[in-house]
């Protein structure tokens, strides 16, 4: 988790952590349950943004429609539009060991999709992630203790906020839910003050 400059079509791009610092080496598991933002940077840097953004469209999310050149590698951190169903569908395909399949609006109605489900990840890489997100000890530095991430039941959980602090998302997975919560201004102006976690 070091500074680091990336040049895009956009200009030169030095993204930063939400608590404006940079913590050195630290492991995978931590930088994710922390949400730290250079880490992420950095692991899209070698996976590469297109092939992000093909893995994000076979997890339903029918917005990125422009090209891999545009989102950068700041699609990792949000300068992209979604919507709150689709996202909340990719984190449920993440709590079904990898599963995707699109969401059903009510309990009770038929299923329309079509076809078997989609394996988008592996069983092993889906429990390690939402191990680390269900990690206490590893979320604390960015966290605290006690905070509304940690119901006294397992669950796994991530937040995040967008691109000039329009959007707070929050999701929460378990074995059985999946809920995802959008806090924002329907005008799109940016929210004051207002984390991922605390909106």
């Amino acid at each position: 988790d070091l500074p680091g400059g990336w040049h895009s079509t956009h200009g030169t791009w030095l993204p930063k952590n939400y608590d404006q610092d940079f913590h050195g080496p630290i492991q995978v598991r931590e930088a994710l349950a922390r949400s730290l933002n250079l880490p992420a940077v950095r692991v899209l840097e070698r996976v590469g943004t297109s092939e992000l953004q093909r893995r994000l469209q076979d997890l339903g999310l029918t917005t990125l429609d422009k090209s891999p050149v545009h989102y950068g590698l700041g699609l990792v951190l949000g300068n992209a539009e979604v919507r709150l169903d689709e996202l909340t569908a990719a984190y449920l395909a993440l709590g079904r060991h990898g599963l995707y399949r699109p969401l059903r609006w009510l309990k009770d109605s038929q299923d329309t999709s079509k076809g078997e489900p989609i394996i988008v990840g592996r069983p092993t890489a889906a429990w390690l992630i939402l191990d680390a997100l269900d990690d206490a000890d590893a979320r604390a530095a960015s966290f605290m203790r006690d905070s509304p991430l940690e119901p006294p039941f397992p669950m796994a959980a991530k937040t995040g906020t967008s691109v000039g602090f329009r959007d707070n998302w929050a999701f929460g997975i378990t074995s059985e839910h999946t809920i995802g919560v959008w806090v924002g201004n329907f005008d799109s102006e940016p929210m004051i003050d207002l984390s991922g976690v605390s909106g």
